[in-house]
């Protein structure tokens, strides 16, 4: 069976792709292997909130937004083209920040 050739829009989609995946996969090993740990810490320390909820963010952010970015900033695009803009940044990410707050200790509470 002949292989078909992909054109260049197809190849740079292919590839970023593969960035995807393969950037996405490393955090999830991390909580795969860590996810016990992590946890413990964030119902057991006697840490602030922020710090608490770091490891976990940061493990949401691997595994959710930062294969994009990593395709984004290789392709050298501008993030406004996406979506993301500085009006109401603060707004936005104090928001995002008690949402997820009010999420994790509603999980912690059970």
């Amino acid at each position: 069976m002949k292989k078909k050739e992909l054109s260049d829009e197809q190849q740079n989609a292919k590839n970023d792709l593969k960035t995807i995946l393969l950037t996405t996969l490393i955090p999830v090993m991390i909580y795969l292997i860590f996810g016990n740990n992590i946890m413990n810490f964030t119902k057991t320390s006697n840490f602030n909130v922020w710090i608490k909820c770091l490891p976990i963010i940061l493990v949401q952010f691997g595994m959710s937004g930062l294969g994009l970015l990593v395709v984004i900033f290789h392709r050298k695009e501008k993030l406004r083209k996406y979506g993301f803009v500085k009006e109401n940044l603060l707004i936005t990410i104090i928001l995002s920040v008690l949402v997820h707050s009010a999420f994790h200790f509603s999980i912690a509470e059970q």
